[in-house]
This record gives structure tokens, sequence and C-alpha cells, in this order.
């Protein structure tokens, strides 16, 4: 059996006011009971809402592939030489870090 939360318990799992909780049950987004005058909210469906972070980073050649193929593109992407060196330092130093992590260096 589901554990059952409160308002205040679902807010700070999903870190969101309360109001923002409250607004979603009313708009269907999160299903909850009504009892009384309160809502109660399984964990399921808290569980649902719960979203992974994106991955942010881009692998090197990854990296490379889309800057080279921004430069190609030229002005209409906005893209400037300065800022392809940038990103391929950026990257150069994250795997740097990677390799000294884990003792590779």
């Amino acid at each position: 059996m589901q554990r059952m939360l409160t308002v205040d318990e679902a807010a700070a799992m999903l870190r969101h006011s309360k109001y923002t909780i409250r607004n979603w049950i009313k708009r269907g987004r999160l299903q909850a009971t009504r009892v009384g005058q309160r809502y109660l909210i399984m964990e399921g469906a808290v569980q649902e809402l719960v979203v992974p972070p994106a991955q942010t980073k881009i692998p090197r050649e990854e990296s490379k592939h889309l800057m080279e193929h921004l430069l190609a593109e030229g002005v209409r992407a906005g893209v400037t030489e300065d800022t392809y060196n940038h990103v391929m330092r950026d990257a150069e130093a994250r795997e740097e870090a990677a390799r000294f992590n884990t003792g590779a260096l």
C-alpha cells in the first residue's frame, strides 16, 4: 500500500510551494483525494512528477563537431572562432580533470 502525503509533504518532495501543488491538483496534473478540507496525495503520483536532471555535458567529439558545424554556418549562427576556441578549451579541461580524478594522469 502506498503512503499518502499531505500537500506540504508533496511540496517538500517536489521542491515547489504548497500553492503550486494545490494548483496542479486543481488542474489535474497531480492526482489527489480530498478528505474534508485537505488533500491527500499518493506517493506514487508525486514520484511520477520527479524528473531526473537532463544531461548537460556534451562529449568533446560531439562538442567539436557541433562547433565546426556552427562555424561553417558563420554569422547566421552567431558563433565566432573565439567562442569555438573557448568551448574546446573547456571540453579539454573537463577531460583532463576526469583523467586526473581517475588517476590516469
